[in-house]
Parts: structure tokens; sequence; C-alpha cells
């Protein structure tokens, strides 16, 4: 909802998400692939800490290349990779959304696209798109919720007005 109307400069964006996000998210990475053996399988320190190259290749590969986490127990985490990718490719994000939102006739058409995209893709099984909660495919797949979640901010106003808190 918010990536939209974000004023901040490109930079100050990518430099914020690499402190808030890529920086948490790697220690807590670096942590788990040193110390889980050790805390969860009664491994010594030194075992737990000792890994062969091909480990390290894993990481690297299954890791890195495909922008998810590889390290133990970090599974949960695919949502940040997500979110870091979406912040660097935000110029393109914004750039869409400035086409798509600046009228009600391109919201119409935007929503429309967007809607048959996922269409095609669901009778394709995924076929198309590839959507998928890591590298280009979920870069993709939220892309359409950030353009969507622009369309919803811009009626915030007349969605909240029509809700009655309370009794």
């Amino acid at each position: 909802c918010f990536l939209l109307t974000d004023k901040s400069p490109y930079l100050q964006r990518v430099k914020k998400s690499l402190i808030r996000v890529v920086l948490p998210v790697f220690l807590f990475s670096a942590f788990t692939f040193y110390f889980s053996d050790m805390i969860y399988n009664g491994q010594s320190l030194v075992e737990s800490v000792s890994h062969s190259a091909e480990e390290y290749k894993f990481i690297f590969v299954e890791g890195l290349l495909k922008w998810k986490d590889a390290a133990p127990y970090g599974g949960h985490l695919w949502f940040m990779y997500v979110y870091f990718a979406v912040i660097l490719f935000s110029p393109a994000v914004i750039g869409m959304g400035k086409v798509i939102l600046k009228d009600n006739k391109s919201r119409l058409i935007g929503l429309a696209g967007i809607y048959l995209l996922l269409l095609v893709n669901d009778v394709s099984q995924n076929a198309l798109l590839q959507l998928s909660y890591f590298s280009t495919g979920a870069v993709v797949g939220a892309t359409f919720f950030v353009l969507l979640g622009g369309v919803l901010y811009q009626y915030k106003d007349k969605i909240t007005g029509s809700i009655r808190w309370g009794m």
C-alpha cells in the first residue's frame, strides 16, 4: 500500500532496507548456520561451527543465487527476501503504479490485466508466471500485491469511512 506513495529517494529506501531487513536476516542466518547443531542436535561448539566446503556451496547456490534462505531454521524468512527484492526493483514497480493508478480508465485496465494474468496463470497451473516465494517468481507476485495495495490505498478513506466502528 505504501510503496507507491513513498517519496523518499531510491538509495535511501535501499539503505534503510539493508539496515532493517538484510542485516538482521543475515545475522539470524549466520547464527543458525553456525550454532543450530549445538542448540538443537547436542553437538559441541567446535562440531557445530565446522562446516564442509559443500555446505558453504549449498548456502551460496541454494541461498544467495536463488535469493532464499538456505540456512537451517530460516525458511520462515522468505518474505524478507521478497520484500528487499521489491525494494530493489521499486523504481520499476513505482513506474508501473504511476501508469496503472493515474486515472479511472487506466486503473480499470490495469486491474483487469492483473486479474487476467493471474487467471491465465492459474489455468496454466502456474506455468505462465511461475509465481513462487523466492527469486523472480516472488518479485512478480509481490508486485501484483503492491499494485493492488496502491489501488486500495487510493480508496482508503472511502473504505474506512463506510466501516462502522463499535456498536
